[in-house]
């Protein structure tokens, strides 16, 4: 896929077990794997020997071995076994990618890997994960279209006027702020509440010190994007409580999503960035976007 570099949200850190996990991020098939250290690996899913799904076979002694053949390939990628011959071929190499593991996400950088920033992509002010409970859904739809309808304020009284559009009263002051890393908004009267998308897959809303959510847009392919969005609050934490709060979170989260899907489905074309449209002035978070996204 045609994106601009950075470090993208793939996958919550809880999927990826003792089995080889086989994804498509990118457009890209993809497997992640754990060493018996626990240390990460993402690489190609296809063997490089005759292109069969490495996530097909298993994890022996840190390697990762074919199901076709039994070639075992090391977390770098390099051909440690070839089993006909019993010997290594470092010639046969599978591509590996730059991954990092932090705050129950597991990110990889889209791009030229030597020019990675240290720093992962986060929100302001926003260390703390509290609680939280998870909910994730795919959408058959582009990466820029999922995007820009959180970035789009003005769709909320309309998608959304059995649920979150009856307290999204948008005629008030409004305070926002556009760079390179962010864009953030929030109305006045509202405090500290607002949204914030940090470039280049991730969102807020941080609606109390006390509960917000966040949203990860993550690119499989060109037609299909995979929500992972998360309830946080730092009360009702404890079982039994905490349980039928995560069932009521993921209840709301899956009516409200389910209001914005069958909107954005109906868009066409799916990708933003080949569409004719009339923008008004509240589309200048979108337009915004895809001045970033033009970068690719």
């Amino acid at each position: 896929m045609k994106l601009p570099t950075g470090w993208y949200v793939i996958l919550d850190s809880k999927e990826v077990q003792k089995k080889p996990l086989g994804i498509t991020r990118f457009g890209v098939p993809m497997v992640a794997w754990r060493k018996a250290s626990g240390e990460l690996v993402v690489m190609s899913d296809l063997c490089p020997h005759r292109r069969a799904k490495l996530s097909l076979g298993k994890i022996v002694s840190d390697r990762i071995q074919c199901p076709f053949h039994g070639f075992q390939f090391d977390a770098e990628g390099t051909c440690r076994l070839v089993p006909e011959i019993k010997r290594d071929a470092p010639g046969i190499r599978c591509q590996t990618f730059t991954v990092r593991e932090e705050k129950g996400w597991i990110w990889l950088f889209w791009g030229d890997s030597a020019q990675a920033p240290a720093e992962l992509p986060w929100f302001k002010d926003r260390k703390e994960l509290l609680h939280y409970s998870s909910y994730e859904e795919t959408w058959p739809v582009h990466f820029t279209r999922s995007v820009e309808n959180q970035l789009d304020y003005a769709h909320l009284p309309f998608v959304h006027k059995s649920s979150i559009g009856r307290f999204a009263k948008l005629d008030g002051e409004m305070k926002s702020e556009c760079n390179e890393k962010f864009i953030r908004w929030s109305l006045r009267e509202h405090g500290d509440a607002g949204i914030e998308f940090v470039f280049p897959n991730i969102w807020i809303n941080l609606i109390s010190s006390k509960y917000f959510l966040t949203l990860a847009f993550v690119p499989v392919s060109e037609t299909e994007t995979k929500l992972y969005l998360r309830s946080h609050r730092s009360y009702l934490t404890w079982p039994p409580f905490s349980w039928g709060m995560d069932l009521l979170d993921r209840w709301l989260n899956r009516w409200i999503l389910s209001q914005d899907r069958s909107v954005v489905l109906s868009q066409e074309p799916s990708n933003s960035l080949m569409a004719e449209e009339q923008l008004v002035g509240s589309d200048r978070f979108i337009r915004h976007f895809r001045d970033w996204m033009k970068k690719a």
